[in-house]
């Protein structure tokens, strides 16, 4: 099988397993984990760097000091740096797009200037695409809305609501929206049920273990149809893997901050990130109050989380309550 076929697949896989969590008995119980932000990568060249997430994928700059663009409702948080390394997620990050048409056009349309002395390569699937960005990061790319949605029931007396809500759990949209809709980090073997019950014990998040024919993964709700999605792979503690996604940040708001601050805490796992002093600080409850967020590291992989308390005032994009 070749690798586009195997990417393919792996599409299907991740989105299957995503849009089947939204359909469980207690999928509308979000958990302590109520909304996925942002991620935050350091890629390189300021202009490539527009051109591939604004150009490409169709994302919104910010009206701010930072390097910050929209889609949807989350963010990317970009440090275009070519002193710094640019940092790589070990899996994949799966985003869903208003028109998947308008992203093949500008990939053509781009694609010799975006492949120059960069990793990008584009491959069409059909039913979504893979995308490698210039500095190596897998993105797989997936319509908004399907055609199914559309489509109204007939004979069938139903209440407004749920005609509105209609296969609205057989989208990849998030919140009826274009976004993020999972992010994969790959793990070691036998650590899914860990990093459930660490997301469990620390957040009160909604997480499962689900098991598919290629391996077994940890699935975690961080929001309305947005997922953290960890995959056993016999290549997570490979070198290169793991040092590329050194320094990679994601932000997660969630229900208790003083609960789930004291809990890290007293594990040890509290962590003021030396990059960002000059934003703020949580060496100590009193901080993480001032500074309205603070940050811990996961014992198990590489990703750093930041967490804001709900009521922060940033100019990130801000929490909704949930559908």
């Amino acid at each position: 099988m070749s690798w586009a076929e195997e990417q393919s697949r792996k599409n299907l896989r991740l989105a299957a397993l995503v849009q089947n969590a939204c359909k469980y008995d207690d999928s509308l119980d979000v958990g302590g984990v109520v909304w996925f932000e942002h991620i935050n990568l350091v890629c390189g060249d300021r202009k490539l760097t527009e051109l591939f997430y604004i150009t490409l994928l169709g994302c919104k700059p910010l009206k701010s000091k930072s390097f910050h663009v929209n889609l949807g409702q989350q963010q990317f948080h970009l440090t275009s740096d070519t002193e710094m390394s640019p940092q790589k997620v070990s899996g994949s990050i799966g985003i869903s797009v208003s028109s998947l048409e308008k992203v093949r056009v500008h990939a053509i349309m781009h694609g010799e200037e975006l492949s120059k002395n960069s990793l990008f390569s584009f491959t069409d699937h059909g039913h979504s695409l893979t995308i490698i960005c210039p500095w190596g990061n897998t993105f797989s790319v997936f319509p908004c809305k399907n055609e199914s949605e559309a489509l109204t029931p007939r004979g069938v007396n139903l209440p407004r609501l749920a005609l509105e809500h209609h296969a609205f759990d057989d989208n990849m949209s998030i919140r009826g929206e274009p976004g993020i809709r999972y992010v994969e980090f790959k793990i070691g073997r036998g650590l899914s049920g860990a990093v459930c019950e660490f997301y469990r014990h620390y957040f009160g998040a909604w997480c499962k273990v689900v098991q598919d024919e290629e391996t077994k993964r940890a699935l975690i709700c961080v929001g309305p149809s947005t997922h953290f999605i960890f995959s056993e792979t016999d290549d997570a503690k490979n070198d290169d893997i793991v040092r590329a996604q050194v320094g990679v940040h994601v932000c997660i708001y969630i229900a208790h901050f003083k609960d789930s601050y004291k809990r890290l805490e007293k594990d040890g796992l509290i962590w003021t990130n030396p990059r960002f002093t000059y934003l703020d600080t949580c060496n100590t409850y009193e901080q993480a109050k001032m500074s309205r967020q603070f940050r811990f590291k996961n014992i198990n992989y590489t990703v750093k989380t930041e967490v804001p308390a709900p009521d922060s005032d940033s100019d990130s994009a801000p929490a909704p309550a949930p559908a």
